[in-house]
C-alpha cells in the first residue's frame, strides 16, 4: 500500500516537471515569434544579470522559510548593503564588497537573536527591521542616488567570463550548487527541515534549534547583503528603493521551493512513528517511576531510541 503510494507521488512529480518544462518551451517560443529581440545575446544577458540577483536573495530566504519562519528585510537589507559599497567604493576598492556582505550577515543574525530570545513572530521582526534599515539608508545616502565609481566593483558584476555568461550569474550559480549541497548533505540542511516538520521532535532528536534558527537567519541576510551588492554594481548605481521591487518575489519564491522540497523530505513512516513514540514516553517519564522494572525497560528504550535517531538522520 505504502510503495504504491510513494509510486503514485514519484510519478505525479514527474508529471509536474514535464508540464513545466512544456509551459517554459512554449513561453520562450512564443516571446521569440512576437518580439524577435527577444533572443538576442543582449537580451538574454540582461535577463540573466537580472535573475541573478533574485535567485541569490532567494535562495537566503529559502532556509529560512524551510524551519517555518520568514525573512520580509531582505529587500532592506539588500538595499543598505548596496548604498554601502556605493559609499565605500572610491576609498576601498574591492574591499568595500566583503564589508557590504558581512553587514548584511550582522543585521540578520540580529534578526535571529530577536526572533529567537525575544520570542517574536519573526514577520514582525523582519518587518520591524526593514523599516529601520530603509531608515538607515536614507540617512547614509542624504536621500539621494550614489554611483558605484570603482572599475573592479563594476566589472565584478558586468565583466564576463564568456560572451553570454556574466560574472554575477557564475556567482549564483556557484552559491546555488553550494545552497543544493548544503540542504541535501550537511547537517544544518536536514536540521532546518526538521525544524520546519515538527520542532518538538526535532528538540527531543537533539537539535540545537535556536542555533539553526539563528543561523538561518544570519545566512539569509548575507546572501541578501551580496545580493544588494551586485545589483548595485550592476547598475552602477545604489538608490534608496533598488530592492524594494523584489522584495515580494525573493519572499515569496522560496514558498513554493520549501513546500516542493518538504514534500520531498516528509518523515519516513518508521522514523516519524517512533518520534512521536519518544515525545510520549518523554512526558511520561517527566511524572517519574521508581519501579525498577520501569527503570530497565526505559533504559532499553532509550537505546532503541538513539537507534531511531541515527535513522532518522542519515
Amino acid at each position: 500500500m505504502l510503495q504504491a503510494s510513494l509510486a503514485g507521488c514519484k510519478d505525479g512529480e514527474l508529471w509536474r516537471r514535464a508540464v513545466t518544462i512544456f509551459v517554459f518551451m512554449i513561453a520562450i517560443i512564443a516571446f521569440g515569434v512576437v518580439a524577435p529581440s527577444f533572443g538576442t545575446l543582449a537580451n538574454i544577458r540582461a535577463i540573466e544579470l537580472s535573475s541573478s540577483v533574485l535567485l541569490i536573495a532567494s535562495i537566503g530566504a529559502t532556509f529560512v522559510i524551510l524551519m517555518g519562519s520568514i525573512d520580509l528585510s531582505i529587500g532592506a537589507v539588500a538595499s543598505f548593503c548596496g548604498m554601502l559599497v556605493a559609499r565605500l567604493s572610491p576609498d576601498l576598492g574591492l574591499w568595500s564588497v566583503p564589508i557590504g556582505c558581512l553587514v548584511g550577515l550582522v543585521f540578520g543574525a540580529i534578526n535571529g537573536l530577536v526572533y529567537v530570545y525575544l520570542r517574536i513572530p519573526s514577520i514582525l521582526v523582519t518587518l520591524g527591521a526593514a523599516t529601520t534599515i530603509s531608515g538607515a539608508v536614507l540617512f547614509i545616502s542624504d536621500g539621494r542616488s550614489l554611483s558605484v565609481s570603482n572599475p573592479a566593483v563594476i566589472e565584478m558584476a558586468q565583466g564576463a567570463l564568456a560572451t553570454v555568461v556574466p560574472n554575477a550569474v557564475l556567482i549564483s550559480a556557484v552559491i546555488y550548487g553550494a545552497a543544493v549541497l548544503v540542504g541535501d548533505r550537511t547537517r544544518f540542511g536536514r536540521m532546518t527541515l526538521a525544524i520546519g516538520s515538527d520542532e518538538q521532535i526535532a528538540a527531543l532528536m537533539g537539535v540545537k534549534v535556536n542555533t539553526i534558527k539563528v543561523q538561518a537567519f544570519a545566512l539569509s541576510g548575507l546572501l541578501a547583503g551580496l545580493a544588494g551588492v551586485l545589483l548595485a554594481a550592476r547598475l552602477g548605481s545604489a538608490t534608496v528603493t533598488m530592492e524594494t521591487g523584489k522584495l515580494l518575489q525573493a519572499s515569496a519564491r522560496p514558498v513554493s521551493i520549501s513546500q516542493s522540497i518538504r514534500s520531498k523530505a516528509l518523515p519516513r513512516p518508521r522514523c516519524s512513528a517512533r518520534l512521536r513514540a519518544i515525545a510520549r514516553r518523554s512526558g511520561s517519564e517527566e511524572r517519574g517511576d521508581q519501579d525498577g522494572e520501569s527503570v530497565s525497560r526505559r533504559d532499553d528504550d532509550r537505546r532503541d531510541d538513539c537507534r531511531a535517531q541515527e535513522f532518522c538522520l542519515l
